[in-house]
């Protein structure tokens, strides 16, 4: 193809972006500064962004899925109950927590929960069920699942197989089921009565601290995880939203991918959150 005259890069072209290079570089270097976190004890992560989001824009949508929306601050309230329940159950910094939920806000609430702990989130994919399931919950060996409505049989199917005890066995409404099956703890009624600010925790996360298990899509075998630490989330999520896409609070990222893969759970969720932005699923 030919290049014409238009296509061409001239010093007066380079001269006019200069303004807008200008303005870009103080969110630029803000994004490198937050995308490399090198001090072991800053906190840092999921949690701790999450926050600081919250901060910037608390009556903002934060999540948004058909006819619900989330503000920052309901959003970050409704984790900080969850976490803080978690905690009282034994869960701590460190441990694993199987997620077996379909995209919806009640998944993401639930892995910032266990974020503002310090735990792990196993990012089960929901397709999976029967020998694949089973490996899957092994590989990572979890203190605790937490299984959506709409999962609930292809876990039972399975639970026999696994090392799970009941009382961690929490189960999380969807819109079609408000009966808690036998074997399961409602995690949101159970989290209710809980403190909605935010835990202590959240301020213990660092660099180099696990936030998930991420697994392969099991193509050539059965899935492998893989760990995503949080000083990880942090480059992944600053460069894309800050770096990249300026994102910021009035905006809103509408994301079609599953969340229990780095992309959508990462880079997507983690853009919007770095811009206090909307994230649409």
């Amino acid at each position: 193809m030919s290049r014409t005259s238009s296509d061409a890069i001239t010093w007066g072209k380079m001269l006019r972006k200069l303004p807008t290079i200008a303005r870009a570089i103080p969110r630029i270097v803000k994004g490198m500064k937050l995308a490399n976190v090198q001090d072991p004890t800053q906190p840092c992560g999921l949690g701790w962004c999450f926050e600081q989001a919250t901060q910037r824009n608390p009556q903002g949508p934060a999540l948004l899925c058909g006819d619900t929306v989330l503000s920052y601050a309901q959003a970050n309230e409704q984790a900080n109950r969850i976490a803080h329940y978690l905690l009282a159950q034994g869960i701590g910094k460190g441990d694993c927590v199987a997620i077996f939920i379909e995209n919806r806000p009640e998944m993401l609430v639930t892995v910032l929960a266990v974020a503002k702990v310090g735990a792990v989130s196993a990012m089960v994919n929901t397709s999976q069920t029967g020998d694949a399931l089973v490996h899957s919950l092994a590989l990572v060996t979890p203190v605790a699942v937490v299984v959506g409505a709409e999962r609930v049989a292809a876990f039972n199917d399975v639970r026999a197989r696994t090392s799970l005890s009941g009382h961690r066995t929490w189960w999380v409404a969807d819109q079609d089921s408000s009966v808690v099956p036998s074997g399961f703890v409602d995690l949101i009624s159970s989290s209710t009565s809980h403190p909605g600010d935010n835990p202590a925790s959240s301020q213990q996360v660092f660099f180099n601290d696990p936030c998930f298990y991420l697994y392969t899509s099991g193509t050539t075998g059965l899935p492998k995880a893989g760990v995503f630490r949080h000083g990880r989330w942090m480059r992944t999520s600053t460069s894309f939203g800050l770096i990249a896409l300026d994102m910021q609070p009035a905006d809103v990222l509408y994301c079609t991918l599953p969340l229990y893969h780095a992309t959508g759970l990462c880079v997507c969720w983690g853009a919007a959150i770095c811009g206090a932005s909307g994230f649409a699923i």
